[in-house]
């Protein structure tokens, strides 16, 4: 069975964005060392369109065979040409039916990296297991959340520790 795992930053209001800047250049340097860390226990990855396009230079620059990263979008053909299989793919497939695929090709630890809805679709899969949040210290007011639809997805704290003086992880599992 794959091991499916949503990872995300947010402000302490629940924000996944700094008001409408894309990305999470919010999160604090603790955090993206978290990230980067986290990722090494990851064979697989998948995002949307959008997130795709905030990373797509870091990707491009350092394709690898390691993680095959998924890139869910309403028009795959679009990006045909950036296409590398078992490296980066693009997909119109809702969310179970990628990791049901994953789990096919034998990768057995996919991070689920947003945004926002990819998340919805990740929260609603019985697939996904565990959610980790990496909360900072900061209040936006306003910007994309975790969800913006309703969602009844109980998880269970298996583990809280500080990265520094303004950063938090939670660790969920269902």
């Amino acid at each position: 069975m794959i091991r499916a795992t949503i990872i995300v930053a947010q402000s302490i209001d629940g924000c996944i964005t700094r008001h409408d800047e894309p990305g999470t250049a919010f999160s604090s340097q603790e955090d993206q060392a978290f990230f980067h860390e986290a990722l090494q226990n990851f064979d697989s990855m998948v995002m949307g369109r959008e997130t795709f396009e905030n990373s797509k230079k870091a990707i491009l620059n350092a394709p690898s065979p390691r993680w095959l990263r998924k890139i869910l979008t309403h028009s795959p053909e679009k990006w045909e040409h950036l296409t590398q299989t078992d490296v980066l793919e693009f997909t119109d497939l809702p969310i179970d039916d990628v990791l049901s695929e994953l789990q096919s090709r034998e990768r057995r630890n996919c991070a689920i990296l947003g945004g926002e809805s990819v998340y919805e679709m990740a929260l609603q899969s019985k697939l996904v297991g565990e959610l980790w949040v990496t909360i900072e210290a900061r209040v936006f007011g306003t910007g994309k959340r975790l969800a913006r639809m309703p969602i009844d997805a109980c998880f269970s704290l298996q583990s809280a520790q500080s990265l520094g003086s303004q950063t938090a992880l939670l660790k969920f599992t269902r």
